[in-house]
């Protein structure tokens, strides 16, 4: 009888110590929710994620210049209507319906076919010789993922890094078809985009907190249950930040050392000569948080 008391005791101490640890590690109280700009970039995102007409898909690579144009010009108000949205604050409208993720995943969608649309714009431009008004293109592109996803779930961050490659893959391929005062431009807004983009530990706080409002006290034990499975996932995740944090960072620094030589007849011995004058800070390694070195 004693024994069976006792066990009863401990099961009721384990039971009341899962929910003490998770209450202090998956949080208390929730916070009031953040305010919506108004009027919010978002919200011009997917209009202009509804009006895409064509085949605006990874196939853009492979169409002549007669069909880019086309698919371009088709596609002209919606461009319009995404730069608009760039010229305003944007925040993803996060809720906790039922049916929250079956209508992100939808707009996300949408807006992997911007991101291609924006590279389209920038081939063609390329195509008619333009390569300036292609790196803005590109540029736009890289603006646009980075705003898609700000205030949203870890599912948008990654679906904002897919994006952004979209438009880095070409606009990697440019410095030596731009001039001197081009490829400072390039490399001043990619320094600027890579400062304000939005810290992943944001988008991990709002995840953790759409996942309480909606699965409860029984979701936070289970991902206590899980917490193993779940760290893993998320070092994944970081490790995908991290590596397009790289990317970009190597080419500010490609765009900046193209700039300098084209202006001093020379290149660069070190990363560190690009500042003051082409670069406000030497960029980091995300995962040494080191001064990366040209190259790289």
């Amino acid at each position: 009888m004693a024994r069976k008391v006792l066990k009863y005791v401990v099961l009721a101490v384990i039971v009341v110590n899962v929910i003490i640890i998770t209450y202090v590690f998956l949080g208390g109280s929730m916070p009031p929710p953040t305010p919506l700009p108004n009027p919010n970039g978002y919200d011009d995102f997917v209009k202009a994620g509804q009006m895409v007409k064509g085949n605006a898909t990874l196939d853009y690579g492979t169409l002549n210049r007669e069909d880019l144009a086309s698919l371009v010009v088709t596609n002209a108000e919606v461009l319009k209507l995404v730069r608009l949205g760039l010229t305003r604050k944007s925040r993803e409208p996060v809720d906790y319906s039922t049916n929250y993720s079956m209508r992100l995943m939808s707009d996300l969608a949408s807006f992997k076919r911007l991101a291609y649309l924006f590279a389209a714009e920038g081939r063609l431009e390329e195509l008619n010789g333009h390569p300036d008004d292609a790196a803005e293109s590109y540029l736009d592109g890289i603006r646009f993922s980075q705003e898609l996803s700000r205030g949203g779930l870890i599912t948008s961050m990654l679906v904002c890094i897919a994006d952004e490659h979209i438009e880095t893959i070409p606009l990697q391929w440019l410095p030596n078809s731009l001039n001197a005062a081009k490829c400072r431009k390039v490399a001043r807004v990619l320094e600027s985009i890579d400062a304000e983009e939005e810290p992943i530990a944001n988008f991990v706080e709002q995840e953790r907190l759409w996942r309480r409002k909606m699965y409860g006290l029984q979701g936070q034990i289970e991902r206590l249950i899980n917490f193993r499975a779940h760290q893993k996932s998320m070092d994944g995740v970081v490790a995908r930040v991290q590596a397009n944090q790289l990317r970009r960072r190597g080419m500010i620094l490609a765009f900046a050392a193209r700039a300098y030589e084209l202006e001093k007849g020379k290149l660069p011995q070190s990363a560190a000569d690009l500042v003051p004058d082409y670069l406000k800070a030497v960029p980091k390694d995300p995962v040494t948080g080191k001064d990366l070195g040209l190259g790289q």
